[in-house]
């Protein structure tokens, strides 16, 4: 049976065709190989994506000002808003 992942951070991190909500039927890193080098330079990310079965405590997590999550999310906006920056986008 393969896991299933829902991704719980920003809209288009990065520039990816990624929605928040998005519902993964596999590892991130399989479905989006693109994944995985942002992965290595942001360890952060991959915690966006929640397993469904801990879905509603990640989504509690979030709206919690300062918890891990919540601060990871905003790490990857900012990261990705930076990228955009640059890239003139």
């Amino acid at each position: 049976m393969t896991s299933k992942y829902v991704y719980v951070g920003p809209d288009r991190p990065f520039g990816l065709p990624l929605m928040r909500n998005a519902v993964l039927a596999g590892e991130p890193e399989t479905i989006f190989p693109a994944l995985s080098p942002l992965f290595a330079e942001h360890k952060v990310f991959r915690h966006l994506f929640a397993p469904v079965a801990e879905l509603a405590r990640a989504r509690l997590a979030l709206s919690t000002p300062g918890s891990p999550l919540s601060l990871y999310s905003a790490q990857i906006k900012k990261a990705g808003d930076a990228l955009k920056t640059v890239n003139g986008k």
